[in-house]
């Protein structure tokens, strides 16, 4: 069985996390199965091209309606296109994708692989709202795409996705990313060391930092390690004003969302290969962090982790047996356990629907 796995963007390491736990999920579920993977990368670019042009902002700002050209994608190969569709019997997209952010840019991906009657799994997925508008949205672009099945990662995406006219079926499992321990187990480490992984909540990083004791190692890493190359590149007296506004400009909009202060820090790690992160995160003694996804690697391998950020992406801790004390993660490893089996099992029987 050919199996195509659709990824996302590497703009963050929580990415990673969900992806790399897809695959190994796939390959529990489906172990004769050979994957591919596409990204939707260069879709990101364009629909950021768009979404973030002076005339959107402005007519967004002025409470006029906006429409995204259908053509914007027009510009990119779809790689789906020229992909032999009978050489492929499942597409399957997993993670924080039912939003108005991550839905428009896989639209395209989704289209052609309906015109090619490829069917599709939504796995393990939620969204990063769940207002009215978004539901309404979401539910628009869905009921289009009619995929085979919807396995979603939290209840309430459930209750709004599950009823979708054309899937067949609607699941509620858990998220991709507690199976990044079976996709991956580092080297064990000699030394004893906390993590603080803070993106958002820099004060806290701060204000966490110098509560342990002296002899005790505290790391500082960023889930978003790919922009700070940016932020190194050096212009001359006349350019380097214009440069700094737009940086500026750009991170108050989440596109260039690091933080510079890290450097101010000591010591910090960033990387990027999550293998790397995996291996700190599977040795820490602890780790402290506003990321989702670092708080599920760090569950997934059996480390202590505390969070404290409020986000709806936080629900799927729910469904994975996952609640929290004082920001602290509590575990019931042995109903994560029978939620990553129940999962398994869920995609080996809309699989055999199949004919595999």
């Amino acid at each position: 069985m050919n199996v195509l796995l659709v990824k996302t963007w590497r703009l963050n390491i929580g990415n990673e996390v969900i992806e790399n736990g897809a695959r190994a999920l796939i390959q529990k579920a489906l172990p004769e199965s050979s994957i591919y993977e596409f990204g939707a990368y260069q879709y990101h670019v364009g629909y950021s091209r768009f979404r973030y042009s002076i005339s959107y902002v402005l007519r967004s700002k002025l409470g006029l309606e906006n429409h995204t050209p259908e053509e914007w994608h027009a510009t990119f190969k779809n790689p789906v296109e020229l992909l032999d569709g009978k050489f492929i019997d499942v597409a399957i997209l997993p993670g924080c994708i039912l939003d108005r952010y991550s839905l428009p840019r896989l639209y395209p991906i989704l289209t052609q692989l309906k015109k090619k009657k490829i069917p599709i799994i939504l796995l393990g997925v939620g969204g990063n709202d769940y207002s009215p508008y978004t539901v309404k949205y979401v539910k628009t672009l869905l009921s289009k795409i009619k995929p085979l099945a919807v396995v979603t990662r939290d209840e309430v995406a459930y209750n709004e996705y599950s009823d979708i006219e054309g899937v067949k079926y609607a699941v509620n499992e858990i998220d991709c990313g507690f199976f990044i321990s079976d996709w991956y187990q580092p080297p064990p480490s000699s030394n004893k060391f906390v993590l603080l992984i803070f993106d958002k909540m820099v004060s806290k990083a701060r204000e966490l930092s110098d509560s342990f004791p002296e002899d005790l190692e505290v790391i500082h890493l960023t889930h978003r390690p790919f922009n700070y190359v940016y932020y190194t590149i050096h212009a001359d007296t006349f350019a380097r004003p214009f440069i700094e506004f737009s940086r500026k400009i750009l991170a108050r909009r989440g596109l260039l969302g690091s933080d510079l202060s890290i450097f101010k820090r000591r010591p910090i790690f960033m990387s990027d290969t999550i293998k790397d992160y995996l291996f700190l995160l599977s040795n820490a003694l602890e780790i402290h962090s506003d990321r989702v996804h670092a708080v599920v690697a760090a569950s997934s391998y059996g480390t202590d982790s505390y969070f404290y950020f409020n986000t709806p992406r936080a629900l799927l801790f729910e469904n994975a047996g996952v609640y929290f004390a004082d920001n602290k993660a509590i575990v019931d490893y042995s109903l994560l356990s029978k939620k990553k089996k129940s999962m398994v099992r869920v995609l080996q029987d809309i699989v055999s629907d199949l004919g595999y």
